[in-house]
């Protein structure tokens, strides 16, 4: 009698884990469409800033790396592998605009 009784006991156990990790799944997902609808967000407000007439080509030029840069700096605040902001732009010299070619999320909260 008593294994049916830890049967009964672990099914009861288990019913909940399974509940508790179905939510947690669910809240993984949510953070991480929110993440890449910050990403979002933060590619037209990129694409939208202004540059200065007063930069020159060689300035211009240097803004792909620069970005790079401000992302490595800013990603290495987030904990390592489970998220990183993915960004790539680049300038029309003649334009003096930036373009956004790429961006998304990167890390174990891009597959979820």
């Amino acid at each position: 009698m008593a294994n049916s009784d830890l049967v009964a006991l672990e099914k009861q156990i288990d019913k909940l884990c399974s509940s508790c990790v179905d939510e947690i799944g669910k809240e993984i997902k949510r953070c991480a469409d929110a993440i890449e609808k910050q990403v979002r967000a933060l590619a037209k407000e990129v694409q939208a800033i202004r540059i200065s007439d007063s930069m020159n080509e060689k300035e211009l030029n240097e803004v792909p790396g620069r970005v790079d840069q401000i992302l490595k700096k800013n990603n290495a605040r987030l904990k390592e592998g489970l998220a990183r902001v993915i960004f790539q732009v680049s300038v029309d010299v003649e334009e003096k605009s930036i373009w956004v070619d790429k961006h998304g999320v990167g890390g174990e909260l891009a597959i979820v």
